[in-house]
């Protein structure tokens, strides 16, 4: 091998070494940045007899309705695309369990969510 066979030989492998660290390093952020936008909420208020729950963060409440998986309690935190209607795939790290909800409304008031929750469970 002469030598500027050798130099090209070396700029190529450190090109090809870059590119791979971009690549990993662009994989890293959507992984990040996708656990990082998650919403997340704490169940806060949730009776026996009915599918509706409240859950809190600081945005406000979450009038959520179980609809599969995991059933969650007061206390456990869920996280999943919760600001935005309709169904949704949640997780519940705590547990290590996923589950499905439909989202009934967000960013609540505590007295719209009480209502809400009225509206459906009594």
């Amino acid at each position: 091998m002469t030598p500027s066979s050798s130099l090209k030989f070396l700029l190529i492998n450190i090109k090809m070494n870059k590119s791979i660290c971009v690549i990993v390093a662009a994989l890293l952020a959507v992984f990040a940045s996708a656990s990082a936008f998650a919403d997340q909420a704490i169940v806060v208020f949730k009776r026996s007899g009915c599918d509706y729950f409240i859950a809190s963060n600081n945005k406000g409440l979450y009038l959520l309705e179980w609809y599969g998986g995991y059933d969650p309690s007061e206390g456990d935190l869920v996280v999943g695309p919760i600001n935005r209607y309709g169904f949704k795939d949640v997780y519940y790290p705590r547990q290590d369990r996923e589950g499905r909800l439909y989202i009934d409304d967000y960013e609540l008031s505590q007295d719209s969510a009480i209502d809400k929750w009225k509206g459906h469970c009594q």
